[in-house]
């Protein structure tokens, strides 16, 4: 509970530009691998109705963030969701899928990426760098040019993920929560 009341927390910022990932995707890492991107709740009532499990029921805030503008890159292992991750093209779809404050800027073709979640048994198998991959296609091909993340200083998982596709840092910040208080800082680059 006190993690709820109070939280201060390191994160460094990545900008992973698109260039690059135009030329096609390599084979899947898992046989039955299948990505399907979600814009909408239609787009998984339609995965649904054909078998697929319901990423809503196993990601809740799902159905918020495609309401609020968030596009899902779901991989699903014969139906079944192994791994998601979220990007917010606008502004206003930004709060749904990264809470952190910092600066995106999608006036200048970046957009957020954030939320991933790779379920247990699917960890390891080389799923968030296959998804990623797909994702800076898919953005590059609509016209953006940076997807841009935050990865907590101690989630070494995420911060290796960011480093396979080149991601440069943009700053080192400090997000700090009191109730419904908040404060974001950056810090020095050098301090990670």
């Amino acid at each position: 509970k006190r993690r709820q009341i109070v939280s201060s927390e390191r994160f460094v910022i990545y900008v992973t530009e698109t260039v690059g990932y135009e030329a096609g995707l390599v084979a899947p890492p898992i046989d039955g691998l299948e990505v399907h991107i979600l814009h909408t709740e239609k787009d998984v009532e339609r995965l649904v109705a054909a078998g697929y499990e319901d990423v809503r029921r196993v990601v809740r805030p799902a159905g918020q963030r495609l309401n609020m503008g968030g596009i899902g890159f779901c991989a699903f292992v014969k139906r079944e969701v192994a791994h998601i991750n979220w990007v917010a093209p606008t502004a206003d779809a930004k709060p749904s899928i990264d809470a952190v404050p910092y600066k995106v800027r999608f006036s200048e073709g970046e957009a957020c990426s954030g939320g991933a979640l790779t379920l247990g048994r699917f960890r390891g198998l080389g799923l968030h760098s296959h998804v990623m991959a797909l994702r800076l296609q898919y953005w590059r091909t609509h016209g953006y040019t940076a997807l841009v993340a935050a990865a907590a200083v101690d989630n070494a998982p995420s911060r290796h993920n960011h480093c396979k596709y080149n991601a440069r840092v943009r700053a080192v910040g400090r997000y700090r929560r009191i109730l419904s208080w908040s404060q974001w800082t950056e810090e020095s680059q050098g301090d990670v």
